[in-house]
């Protein structure tokens, strides 16, 4: 195989992510080869659900409510009589 790439150098405690459009090298080691663990996840593209489960969204509309009829107060500034006097401390 050839052609540009780069290297992923995979150290202990590590791990990556491949997808299907990315082309990997397996077997290949830097010094020494130690045994490496793999796991392979399929995901079935069309069934995936951009929106978030009923739930989840009634709650969010829920807060969205209670946000919006029940304004948080300021605090309110003190004032001085004379706001052009100093104080000494």
């Amino acid at each position: 195989l050839k052609g540009d790439g780069n290297f992923l150098i995979a150290e202990a405690g590590y791990f990556a992510i491949f997808f299907p459009s990315d082309v990997h090298m397996p077997c290949i080691a830097l010094n020494l080869s130690t045994p490496v663990k793999k796991v392979v996840v399929k995901v079935k593209v069309d069934s995936y659900e951009e929106e978030q489960p009923k739930h989840l969204e009634e709650q969010f509309v829920d807060d969205k409510i209670i946000e919006e009829t029940e304004p948080v107060e300021e605090p309110k500034a003190e004032t001085t009589e004379n706001p052009t006097e100093e104080t000494n401390l």
